[in-house]
């Protein structure tokens, strides 16, 4: 019952804090999507590099995935021991609720097709949602690259 109980609070706390990572996400693609811009300057094609289209994506990629592994650590944390049909119903609402940013930013792109940001998140969402599964089945990858990230 302890396992549907945080089912229940992590979706309640955690879909507007995706709502929110959503323009952390943003931030993340940046750098690459500033220096995409200045590379189209004087582009008269207006044809994004690919270059900056992969620097953008691993940017949103990397910070998207963050909240992966903030959601993920904080699940494994409160799930440790238990066992029953409510830990599955659990794990359901983490993977959506880890995989929002990007699914939010995502459904944002399709709607507003801009500039190199919304195109890179289309591929950064699926690598978001791979990413939850490498982290949850081989965490050693997560605390590689975002050791850094707590949990509660």
């Amino acid at each position: 019952m302890a396992a549907i109980g945080y089912a229940i609070l992590l979706a309640m706390l955690g879909t507007p804090a995706a709502a929110l990572w959503t323009v952390v996400i943003g931030f993340g693609g940046g750098p690459g999507a500033m220096l995409t811009k200045l590379a189209m300057r004087g582009n008269a094609e207006r044809q994004t590099p690919f270059w900056g289209l992969v620097l953008t994506v691993l940017g949103q990629a990397y910070v998207a995935l963050a909240f992966v592994a903030f959601v993920l650590q904080t699940t494994q944390a409160r799930l440790a021991g238990q066992s029953g049909f409510g830990v599955w119903i659990a794990w359901i609402v983490t993977f959506w609720v880890a995989n929002a940013p990007a699914v939010f930013a995502w459904e944002h792109a399709n709607k507003q097709q801009r500039g190199v940001q919304h195109e890179a998140i289309i591929f950064a969402a699926p690598l978001v949602a791979i990413g939850f599964f490498v982290f949850l089945f081989t965490p050693t990858v997560m605390h590689v690259g975002w050791r850094w990230v707590p949990h509660l």
